[in-house]
């Protein structure tokens, strides 16, 4: 991943944009969903089968038919567990949006900075906040 698609999948972040759990079907990187279009940071690509796997009418009616089969109490108990892994993925997108900032910032000081200490240290910082995304990923 180069240096201008990580500046414009943080800029794509940053404006809103969302970090999704699954690689790209091409080349495994990093997708980064904004304005209804899947992009990956790596290739560069659209990742066209996982928008069509979002957006078929039929993933959204087989939803409504399942849930017309559950009882009341397992209906609630599903709202309850939604509500938690709502609030779950909601603080892992945070913390994802926080770590692309960062990556960001780092990527311009390392860019920036002559002396060869300090881009050392800063690449070991941008490092661990990559193991940290890729940590996060496999929790989703």
């Amino acid at each position: 991943m180069n240096n201008d698609n990580v500046k414009k999948g943080a800029d794509y972040l940053l404006k809103g944009g969302t970090l999704l759990s699954e690689p790209c079907q091409v080349c495994n990187g990093l997708l980064v969903k904004f304005k209804g279009d899947i992009m990956c940071l790596t290739c560069q690509k659209d990742d066209v089968n996982e928008r069509e796997l979002r957006e078929t009418p039929e993933g959204k009616n087989m939803e409504s038919t399942n849930e017309k089969h559950f009882d009341k109490d397992n209906i609630n108990r599903a709202n309850e567990l939604k509500e938690s892994e709502n609030g779950n993925k909601e603080l892992l997108l945070t913390i994802k949006k926080t770590i692309a900032k960062k990556i960001f910032e780092i990527n311009k000081s390392v860019y920036n900075e002559s002396d060869s200490n300090k881009q050392k240290n800063n690449l070991e910082i941008l490092f661990l906040y990559l193991k940290i995304l890729g940590k996060i990923k496999k929790i989703e």
